[in-house]
């Protein structure tokens, strides 16, 4: 292993064309995220459609699809973390990384799970959907 070097004498690391890596530039990150809410972090099964589930949901819309689109329409772009998984199955099936992380925060598996800029957790569509709609962003 070499020695640590300062940054007036650490060789510049260019990339192609000459260009310098988003690396060594600290602000670039700030930049690049100018306008983007990702406060907000939705938990959800598989994905955010909207269409019924197969099988389950008797017709009704997806309930993460729903929360995600409550969140969009009011003006969120969430961080949307799929945590797989399926709630009819027991446990044992359902330990991702996503599913224990809900599991922590909720004392429950189900999705979708939302935690907010402030850390506060709500669990359920209606609850998300009814915070989107008094929390615009």
């Amino acid at each position: 292993m070499g020695t640590p070097r300062d940054a007036a004498t650490r060789p510049s690391r260019l990339g192609p064309k000459g260009r310098r890596f988003k690396s060594d530039r600290p602000d670039a990150l700030d930049e690049a995220c100018t306008g983007y809410d990702r406060a907000v972090k939705l938990y959800v099964c598989w994905g955010t459609w909207r269409s019924p589930t197969p099988l389950v949901g008797g017709g009704n819309p997806h309930p993460c699809g729903r929360a995600h689109e409550a969140l969009q329409e009011a003006g969120h772009d969430p961080d949307v973390v799929r945590s797989y998984g399926w709630r009819v199955l027991p446990g044992v099936f359902n330990m991702t990384s996503g599913r224990r992380k809900v599991k922590e925060l909720t004392g429950q598996l189900e999705v979708p799970v939302l935690v907010t800029d402030d850390e506060e957790v709500i669990v359920g569509t209606c609850e998300i959907v009814a915070w989107a709609a008094s929390n615009p962003a």
